[in-house]
């Protein structure tokens, strides 16, 4: 994508009209603060080699279930009252104290969510997307 072109994307989503915008100057420094980090292909995990390229043998025993990694999934937040409220501990009594307090959601799409409300807001999230297609 050629920057003149994000400038012009950049200034709609500031909520200009292209006509009326006003030049934003966006740098590639700028950019790199928001776009998600994508690590070089030797950093990835690649399974039965080691660092070096070398083969070893998979940890996986025969007949293991095989777990199905989820698409999005839920983060619960809580608070311990107890440590929070100088509560001692109780001996053997089972008492836990936690308060509820959000849950974070993450979506296939790797968006995040604290009690149902982006942790992104939309302009940002779109300007990383122009971002991540630019030219480098």
């Amino acid at each position: 994508m050629h920057w003149s072109r994000l400038l012009l994307c950049a200034a709609v989503l500031a909520g200009s009209s292209p006509g009326t915008a006003q030049e934003i100057t966006i740098t590639a420094q700028d950019c790199a603060r928001l776009v998600e980090h994508v690590p070089d292909a030797d950093a990835t995990y690649r399974p039965g080699v080691d660092v070096r390229g070398r083969p070893v043998t998979p940890a996986d025993l025969p007949g293991a279930p095989q777990i199905q990694v989820p698409e999005s999934f839920s983060i619960p937040i809580t608070v311990d009252l107890a440590s929070r409220l100088g509560i001692p501990a109780g001996g053997d009594a089972e008492f836990t104290a936690e308060a509820m307090i959000g849950q974070v959601d993450v979506t296939a799409d790797g968006r995040a969510f604290f009690n149902g409300q982006p942790l992104q807001d939309e302009e940002a999230r779109q300007l990383s997307i122009l971002c991540q297609r630019i030219d480098r």
